[in-house]
């Protein structure tokens, strides 16, 4: 049997170290498109970019945050923008200011790319992420 790489190794490795280290009713802000927490990791995410809610309340709620986070959003994109691109760009370059902030507002973990430095306790990595 022959092992072959997947990209989301170091995604699934991280959200069940989440899954150990962190208590169940854990809040994480991650990078976008990171389902590997919900699933692998049984825990919770500030927003989720694929679970759209159905009420125009919520749907303002879920948006204000994806543009919070990943500063993307309906009068943010354009046809033609790579956003997945742009989202992971201004995720990685979230300022300790603004995670503090999100922290105030129910956060209780990062996931973030291992090369960000943030100065916050790190309580698990790998080769791509750490939280």
């Amino acid at each position: 049997l022959v092992h072959t790489f997947h990209p989301c190794v170091d995604r699934v490795d991280i959200a069940v170290k989440a899954k150990v280290l962190t208590p169940g009713d854990a809040v994480f802000i991650h990078p976008l498109r990171f389902t590997e927490l919900k699933y692998y990791g049984e825990r919770s995410s500030y927003v989720s970019y694929k679970a759209v809610p159905l009420t125009k309340v919520e749907m303002l709620k879920w948006h204000d945050r994806i543009k919070k986070l990943y500063g993307i959003g309906w009068t943010l994109s354009k046809p033609g923008d790579n956003t997945d691109e742009i989202a992971e760009k201004n995720y990685s370059a979230l300022s300790r200011d603004k995670i503090n902030e999100l922290f105030k507002q129910g956060v209780s973990y990062i996931i973030t790319y291992k090369e960000q430095n943030l100065d916050y306790p790190v309580i698990a990595e790998n080769v791509k992420y750490k939280m």
